[in-house]
């Protein structure tokens, strides 16, 4: 169970992510600042359009580790952006159970690999930091219906409030506007 938590958390919301596609091209976008989370752990981070809130991800037997799980999600014709955030029950947790944004990153590589459709898969990983705090890069290149697509996620655990946050963004692999705004959004998440 011990890396299984984040790996399942990632694997579930990018598979559900997968499943809903893109639109085409668009212009140079103005980002606005915007704070998400409500209890214990936030974030700031830079957003072309407002996020809904969303239901939370069942995470079937997960669920008991669980005490919160905040979804927000949005998207136009060209991107879409999803944010989770799952607060995690230490006292419910195996003793040795340490977070791994390793194992994360390679669940969610399984599960794009078993997903219906998918094709061309390409991944990578890249360590970085958000506010200080490690958090792992992973980007998925694929054809899904004859269109390459491509998807950055940055997924961080912030220690303090035993929040595991995840950010994704998707968008045609030939759209360079929305690429560029993607790679803005990511740059710009920071612990509030």
């Amino acid at each position: 169970m011990n890396k299984k938590f984040i790996a399942r958390s990632v694997g579930l919301l990018l598979t559900l992510f997968l499943l809903v596609g893109c639109g085409n091209s668009i212009s140079a976008v103005k980002l606005n600042s915007t704070v998400l989370g409500q209890q214990g752990s936030k974030i700031q981070i830079s957003l072309p359009f407002a996020l809904d809130t969303s239901p939370p991800i069942n995470m079937g037997e997960m669920r008991s580790y669980i005490t919160r799980q905040e979804n927000y999600q949005g998207k136009n014709k060209d991107l879409e952006i999803q944010v989770m955030s799952t607060n995690v029950n230490m006292k419910a947790m195996p003793a040795n159970w340490k977070p791994s944004l390793d194992a994360a990153a390679n669940e969610v590589v399984n599960a794009f690999s078993n997903a219906r459709g998918i094709t061309n898969l390409q991944s990578s990983k890249t360590n970085t930091t958000v506010s200080g705090k490690p958090a792992m890069m992973i980007k998925l290149t694929y054809t899904k219906e004859n269109e390459s697509r491509e998807l950055n996620a940055l997924a961080f655990y912030d220690d303090n409030a035993y929040c595991l946050w995840q950010i994704l963004t998707q968008y045609k692999k030939s759209d360079d506007s929305s690429k560029i705004t993607a790679q803005n959004i990511l740059q710009s998440v920071s612990l509030k």
